[in-house]
């Protein structure tokens, strides 16, 4: 930056205005560049928190319900079910292969969801409410109401599961757009410093050893390093800068206006990536703060779930367990 900053000065003596509007642009690169590191900072810790404390937890509930999958699919083939209960138990089925699926590769969740791919009708999932109605009357008061309360617990873990799958949807995209950000600087980077397109030996030097900077700079994913070899790679000899000073200054201003709104691409999508985690909106105001507690709810209630599956598994295994449970479980038409 210092290097740029002398050039500008040697080639703007006699246009103040024209050095004012660069100071701008380059005290707003500045600001720009600390907020996007600030924001980088706190996604690469709220990643770690991820994995370490979110993720293995994930992983077990997804094993848990990978076995409640197997345990439905078995009775499924062991006992007698009515048309509407075999319609609503294949439609579980599928459901938890979906949330299972997108967390574990399970070769055996991937048979059992191949034979359940056929898709309920509206008409068959108001037939399953009808035979909530009529159903429960031949089972103890007791009972029914034991099965409505788990099969309420699971129904709202499934919702849970669902949502945090959004959110996790909402937090790729803003990866990915992060992602998109320092491709985008790369290749510009690329084309410009590729040492096999310069004749002059000094230039093709320094383009080289620009070129190491850029390839290491990108695998580790550094997107403020990449804009630094950005503006880096803008350095001119003074033979050049004698030569066409009032285009290299227009030239300047394009490359540093063109940095700006890469920086404040790069810290949206980080911003938007973050406000995903913490459950917020993009129009919602972000603090840390928010994230943390979000993160800790998160937690705290995938422990919870991971309970009460455990539970809900011992009290299935059971035939006549689980058809009370299947009748009382109501499944959500959305």
């Amino acid at each position: 930056m210092n290097e740029l900053l002398k050039l500008i000065d040697s080639l703007v003596q006699t246009a103040p205005p024209k050095r004012h509007a660069f100071e701008q642009v380059l005290a707003a690169i500045a600001l720009e560049k600390k907020r996007l590191a600030e924001w980088q900072a706190l996604a690469d810790l709220h990643q770690r928190e991820v994995l370490a404390k979110y993720l293995p937890l994930r992983r077990r509930y997804a094993e848990q319900q990978a076995i409640l999958v197997q345990l439905m699919d078995e009775h499924l083939h062991q006992e007698r079910f009515t048309p509407q209960q075999t319609d609503k138990l294949s439609q579980l089925i599928r459901l938890l292969c979906e949330q299972i699926l997108a967390v574990i590769p399970e070769p055996r969740i991937e048979s059992i969801q191949q034979r359940h791919v056929f898709q309920a009708t509206p008409t068959q999932v108001a037939g399953n409410k009808k035979m909530l109605l009529e159903q429960p009357a031949q089972y103890e008061d007791d009972e029914f109401e034991a099965a409505q309360q788990a099969a309420a617990n699971q129904r709202a873990a499934y919702k849970q599961a669902a949502k945090q799958q959004a959110k996790q949807a909402r937090e790729q995209t803003a990866s990915l757009k992060s992602t998109q950000s320092i491709r985008a600087v790369y290749r510009d980077l690329v084309a410009r410093l590729h040492p096999d397109r310069e004749p002059d030996p000094i230039e093709q030097q320094r383009k080289t050893m620009l070129m190491q900077q850029v390839n290491l700079a990108y695998q580790a994913q550094d997107l403020l390093k990449l804009f630094e070899l950005q503006l880096a790679a803008e350095h001119l000899s003074p033979r050049q800068s004698k030569q066409i000073a009032t285009e290299q200054l227009e030239h300047y201003q394009r490359v540093l206006m063109k940095q700006l709104q890469q920086l404040q691409t790069a810290s949206q999508n980080l911003e938007l990536g973050l406000k995903a985690a913490a459950h917020l909106r993009p129009s919602e105001l972000f603090s840390a703060k928010r994230l943390k507690q979000s993160f800790k709810a998160d937690v705290k209630l995938l422990q919870q779930q991971l309970s009460a599956i455990q539970s809900l598994l011992q009290a299935l295994r059971d035939a006549q367990s689980f058809k009370l449970w299947l009748n009382a479980y109501e499944l959500d038409p959305d």
